[in-house]
């Protein structure tokens, strides 16, 4: 996840997948000014109505709960979204954040940098997820509508259109996250192509070739081109006296289940229910399934379907819902985080051939170049330092 917010009191929070993306410590350095510039502008305490839209789990969750409001917001393809700070209040931040990273010695120029290779990252995302909307709604871009254009401004504003001798240090930045975790981590549980995995925990499952897994805070989604949705979650112990009671007197309490019926899912007790509701997209179609673990925790599959296709996708997401197994010891100690790698390039060497040090993945090489700042048909240089996902 790629984000860096501020809180009022001085807290700034960067994430991990923000430093990946960073090419060096001035672009770093952007992002902090940034953000330390809406701290000192006092831009939090300004707030009011910050407006959150709620996206495919919450709205699941309110078809389920019987809250039409929370249910009619149903976005399935959209995540979750923070609308934030006023043109105004960003272009201060950005030209305060402009002042401080070059007081502190650093290349102004570098937080226009960032802000270029964040919008790739949106588009690449928005690619992966087959959002057809614009990629800035579904980024950091979202909640920092900032462009290029205004920050190159605020540059100007404060410092002038001439060259600033700063630093930028990009192969120290480099060698200083090089190691470091890419992506989830063993307690988040890893996603693996359409495999997700939760080392910690010790169990697995695998979602239709369709269908594209994302790992969340609170619940791991996927999600279908044609609108078919999976949620997936875990209940922690409580009163129900079996998997069958849980789904039909507790987690689908409120809905009209039919077709009640006990499961065994890799040796656990499980059960399932399935019901129809009404949404702003027309009749969907609901399957729960609760398995019951040894420790009296429920892990839920929630799966949806718009009405119309539910006959097609049943045998795939059944499937689903059965590839679910817990891992031995052994197994779950094989799972290995990614982490952020470094490479010299060589004489001779090409993207196509360098991306095979990458995990296999049809956006691979997007994502190689994305990170290292490579355009399409472009190739690396004899002696760049290159940043790769491995092992």
């Amino acid at each position: 996840m790629v984000n860096a917010f501020a809180l009022p009191g001085g807290y700034v929070y960067v994430t991990r997948g923000l430093m990946a993306l960073a090419d060096s410590e001035a672009e770093l350095a952007g992002v902090l000014g940034h953000e330390i510039g809406h701290v000192t502008a006092r831009h939090g305490a300004q707030q009011h109505g910050r407006s959150v839209l709620v996206g495919l789990g919450a709205g699941i969750a309110g078809i389920l709960t019987g809250d039409r409001g929370v249910a009619d917001s149903v976005s399935l393809g959209g995540g979750l979204i923070l609308r934030g700070y006023s043109r105004d209040q960003e272009f201060e931040a950005d030209k305060l954040g402009v002042r401080y990273m070059t007081r502190a010695g650093y290349d102004p120029d570098a937080m226009a940098s960032f802000l270029g290779r964040l919008r790739e990252k949106a588009k690449l995302e928005a690619r992966i997820l087959g959002e057809g909307s614009d990629p800035d709604e579904h980024s950091l871009m979202s909640s920092h509508p900032r462009t290029i254009d205004r920050v190159e401004e605020a540059r100007a504003a404060i410092l002038g259109a001439g060259p600033v001798d700063g630093l930028v240090d990009r192969e120290g930045y480099l060698r200083r996250i090089e190691g470091m975790t890419y992506g989830d981590s063993p307690e988040q549980g890893f996603v693996r192509g359409h495999r997700f995995v939760h080392p910690h925990l010790r169990f697995e499952f695998t979602v239709p070739p369709d269908f594209t897994l994302v790992n969340g805070q609170t619940a791991v989604k996927a999600l279908s081109p044609n609108g078919a949705v999976i949620v997936f979650d875990m209940a922690p112990p409580g009163p129900a006296a079996s998997a069958l009671d849980y789904v039909r007197n507790r987690w689908g309490a409120r809905l009209a289940l039919v077709d009640l019926t006990r499961l065994t899912i890799d040796g656990l007790e499980a059960a399932t229910g399935v019901t129809r509701v009404t949404t702003e997209r027309g009749p969907f179609d609901l399957r729960l399934v609760a398995i019951l673990s040894q420790s009296g925790r429920m892990y839920r599959f929630l799966f949806g379907t718009p009405a119309r296709d539910t006959a097609r996708q049943t045998a795939g997401l059944q499937q689903a819902a059965l590839s679910f197994r817990r891992l031995g010891v052994d197994e779950a100690a094989s799972e290995r985080p990614y982490r952020v790698r470094l490479y010299t390039a060589r004489s001779g060497d090409t993207v196509a051939g360098l991306v095979g040090m990458m995990p296999k993945d049809p956006n691979a090489e997007a994502l190689f170049r994305l990170l290292n700042g490579l355009p399409p048909g472009s190739e690396p240089t004899t002696g760049q330092l290159l940043k790769y996902i491995g092992y």
